[in-house]
């Protein structure tokens, strides 16, 4: 496929050209979703796709969010994976006090998640951490974060 598209004789001609092209010298089980996924992750048409031709996104109304650290997602997975083998990205987003952080992850099990929020939200510049004898505390975890 990047011989058809990626090619000087390929020129990055677009899905249609591509499929067309495609077709006339081979056959695949799925080759239609193939091609389009391909023609789709391209950079070089994605940075030069005509304005109007990739339809908006629809605006939602965000609800006001007044506690801070409120709203949190994962994205993912991503594919392919990056070099590291991060295959998420775990997004933070606290609308109350306009503070944004993204952390790769391998894998989006509990204890990847927690450690990732942690690393977060734990002060990262030697400050001392009060807390008040709670077993939360006591877990290995905070023992290893703190």
């Amino acid at each position: 496929m990047s011989v058809a598209h990626d090619s000087i004789t390929g020129a990055h001609l677009g899905i249609r050209r591509m499929k067309e092209k495609v077709l006339s010298n081979f056959y695949w089980p799925g080759v239609d979703g193939n091609v389009t996924r391909y023609c789709r992750s391209c950079g070089v048409c994605q940075q030069t796709v005509k304005k109007g031709t990739v339809p908006r996104v629809p605006l939602e109304k965000v609800p006001l969010i007044h506690t801070p650290f409120k709203r949190v997602a994962i994205v993912g997975p991503i594919n392919p994976p990056s070099e590291a083998g991060h295959r998420f990205i775990l997004t933070l987003v606290d609308y109350a006090m306009r503070f944004a952080e993204a952390v790769p992850l391998r894998k989006i099990d509990t204890e990847s998640v927690a450690e990732a929020l942690v690393d977060i939200y734990m002060p990262k510049d030697g400050r001392s951490t009060t807390t008040t004898g709670r077993p939360s505390a006591e877990s290995s975890l905070w023992k290893r974060r703190c």
